[in-house]
């Protein structure tokens, strides 16, 4: 490291000592930093400070979240927290603010140096490197540990992006929204209210692993669909419109879905009209799925998110565990039989019945199987041709009933042919 900016460092780092008792006092992160879905107390962040050495420039910033920046030459821009000077995108959880009002030094005459501060929830973007001098906040302010993914400079705008441990969001959720099951199979003892007021009940909450427990919304496989209504609740005087429900698993190799009803690409609910949400299900493997359904509402909330356990017991389509056992036996007892009768014809030179392999064990049991067929074969055909005789005799003097169209089921499709005996 050069002597520069190794003198830049430490003047830095006197100038933050000077300035961060006042700058802690000052409480300028907002404390309810708010959006349409949901807000936070950034109070935490007062006093955090990042300082980044940028090497390419030969220049070394201090950022000091909410309150200002500035490098080892010029004053960088301050934070107004009254004005519109902070944003934050999702999903991508980064907040943005700006600071203004910077030195009007040499190329900045006419318009003040200002910061641009993007701070990502979710670590530095990738390929960039998380790099900080660590400086704790003073007056046992909470430090949330921030460090410079990058900093630097373009004529009279600088841009910082740093990573920050964010405090969490308290959603705004929909007053009056809810979610109504009406599967079958889901213990008693389990809501069947989904959502209240746009908020998961604790049995439909979203967990990161699959789960069967008594307190767990689960589906069993005995239920190859699930229904859901979405409603406004009584008393309710407007109405919500929602876009197209976000459904899917987190187990694709598991369990696949299949969505339908008259809410499948959004719609309108009100106290007077609902919406119908239908998941089929398939099993494509044995095991547990997490089914998650996410209801936007355009921004406007913190979406309606809930979750359950489906529990694939058996394979859509497939084989049970017993059918697989018995048709991998068969399968490969049938490719040794072959290789040993070629082995037989090939190496041994037997030939006719010889070639059959254990031919002399075969044969008596292949005998005794086939006479047990033919008792079993004369026995029913005795049996019926009894029945047949005695059901002539009991038909005696009900009108005979012909030209009866049936479909491929066995149900009748001309009620004419019931004349005869109605």
């Amino acid at each position: 490291m050069s002597t520069f900016g190794t003198l830049a460092r430490i003047c830095l780092c006197a100038c933050v000592l000077m300035h961060v008792r006042s700058a802690s006092a000052q409480q300028q992160c907002p404390t309810e930093f708010s959006t349409p879905m949901e807000h936070w107390d950034l109070s935490p962040w007062n006093g955090a400070i990042t300082i980044f050495h940028n090497q390419t420039e030969n220049m070394a910033y201090n950022i000091t979240l909410c309150q200002a920046a500035f490098n080892n030459v010029y004053d960088l821009g301050n934070f107004d927290v009254k004005t519109d000077a902070m944003q934050y995108h999702d999903p991508t959880r980064t907040f943005y603010m700006e600071m203004t009002g910077g030195d009007r030094g040499t190329q900045c005459e006419n318009t003040p140096r200002k910061t641009d501060i993007f701070v990502y929830c979710g670590g530095c973007p990738s390929g960039y490197e998380c790099k900080n001098l660590d400086t704790n906040a003073a007056d046992g302010a909470l430090f949330f540990h921030p460090c410079a993914c990058a900093v630097w400079t373009e004529g009279c705008v600088t841009q910082a992006h740093l990573s920050v441990t964010c405090p969490a969001g308290v959603p705004h959720y929909r007053k009056g929204f809810d979610v109504y099951d009406a599967s079958t199979g889901i213990a008693a003892d389990i809501s069947k209210v989904v959502v209240k007021d746009g908020e998961p009940l604790p049995a439909w909450k979203d967990i990161s692993t699959p789960e069967v427990s008594g307190s767990r919304a689960v589906i069993p496989s005995s239920s190859r669909k699930a229904v859901f209504y979405m409603m406004m609740a009584q008393g309710e005087t407007e109405s919500t419109s929602f876009d197209k429900p976000d459904v899917f698993t987190s187990q694709p190799n598991i369990l696949e879905i299949e969505a339908s009803g008259s809410g499948v690409l959004g719609g309108t609910v009100s106290p007077n009209h609902m919406e119908r949400l239908d998941l089929k299900f398939k099993c494509l493997a044995l095991g547990l799925a997490s089914v998650h359904v996410e209801i936007p509402f355009g921004g406007q909330f913190y979406p309606s998110d809930f979750a359950f356990t489906y529990e694939c017991e058996s394979i859509d389509g497939g084989w049970s565990p017993f059918g697989t056992f018995i048709f991998t036996i068969v399968f490969f007892g049938g490719i040794g039989c072959c290789a040993m009768a070629g082995y037989n014809y090939g190496t041994l030179g037997k030939r006719g019945r010889d070639i059959i392999p254990f031919v002399d064990y075969l044969q008596p049991a292949a005998e005794k199987l086939l006479e047990l067929a033919r008792s079993l074969i004369a026995m029913a055909s005795s049996r019926l041709s009894g029945a047949g005789s005695s059901t002539s005799s009991s038909t005696d003097g009900y009108a005979t009933v012909s030209g009866t169209d049936t479909d491929a089921g066995g149900y009748q499709q001309d009620d004419s042919s019931f004349k005869g005996i109605i």
